[in-house]
């Protein structure tokens, strides 16, 4: 029934986009068409109006669910197009971000967001590789531990000549030096990450000019929310307790330099994105 209703809602907005032809017999048909099917379907203008209001369902992209992230894409997504969203928990996450208002900006929206979540998340992996380069360096060069080891391993085998029996001696110490370094860099990897990627995006929101949304298209984005949704539980990224370090700065850099996205402010148009030079 929802479906057919739809159908017909649909049917009447493009009599009525044709009720604004130039040509006046044209233009004269198809508003008495519109105006009989919204009788017959008891259909009223705040229907109609209410109808141009959808939403559009992105999925998150693994290594990109925590929500720190998602949210923080996702207000970039709805302030550049004036838009609203909520989001989905899953077990590793959140799952997606729905972003609701006028249809026409849908589209533009779905399209951004999703560009976004894979410049960052190609931004990210080569971040992490470099990062945990320098974290390893870091790491095997000033760890005592490990030097000691190394040192004692070097002269009995000197002094022994037989370094299978030498290694059979010392091989799980360091194993164990080796998988405590490991630890420590995945541990302070996650945490530059953190870093980095707030540091990227505030980066790119800084960016960002916000849609003029008038009040009347607001009033029917939060009469279609609470139609739709009227269990949504709100939510925000909020600001993190974590020391926001260099790496938070060299995101701020890397967004600022690498990244461009613009929108005009209560404007039309397809947003400008670009990337590098």
């Amino acid at each position: 029934m929802e479906g057919g209703r739809q159908a017909v809602l649909e049917r009447i907005e493009k009599l009525m986009a044709l009720s604004k032809s130039s040509n006046p017999n044209e233009a004269a048909v198809a508003l008495s068409r519109a105006q009989k099917l919204m009788r017959e379907n008891n259909i009223t203008s705040g229907d109609l109006n209410l109808s141009s209001i959808s939403e559009v369902t992105i999925e998150t992209i693994p290594g990109l669910r925590r929500a720190a992230y998602v949210l923080r894409l996702a207000q970039i997504t709805t302030q550049c197009f004036g838009l609203r969203y909520f989001f989905t928990n899953g077990r590793s996450g959140v799952a997606s971000i729905t972003i609701m208002g006028p249809k026409d900006r849908l589209d533009g929206a779905s399209y951004v967001h999703v560009f976004l979540q894979r410049q960052l998340k190609a931004v990210l992996a080569a971040y992490r590789k470099q990062r945990r380069a320098e974290l390893n360096r870091k790491y095997k060069l000033d760890n005592k531990l490990l030097a000691d080891l190394i040192a004692t391993y070097d002269q009995a085998a000197a002094d022994s000549g037989n370094p299978g029996l030498v290694y059979s001696l010392y091989g799980s110490r360091f194993d164990y030096a080796d998988g405590a370094i490991k630890n420590i860099v995945s541990k302070d990897l996650e945490d530059d990450s953190y870093s980095y990627v707030i540091g990227w995006l505030s980066s790119v929101m800084d960016k960002v000019q916000s849609y003029v949304v008038d009040e009347q298209e607001e009033h029917l984005v939060l009469e279609y929310e609470g139609a739709k949704h009227p269990d949504l539980c709100k939510s925000s990224a909020g600001r993190s307790g974590r020391s926001l370090t260099r790496q938070f700065d060299q995101g701020v850099e890397d967004g600022r330099d690498g990244f461009d996205l613009l929108k005009g402010v209560g404007g039309v148009g397809n947003p400008e994105l670009g990337y590098g030079g």
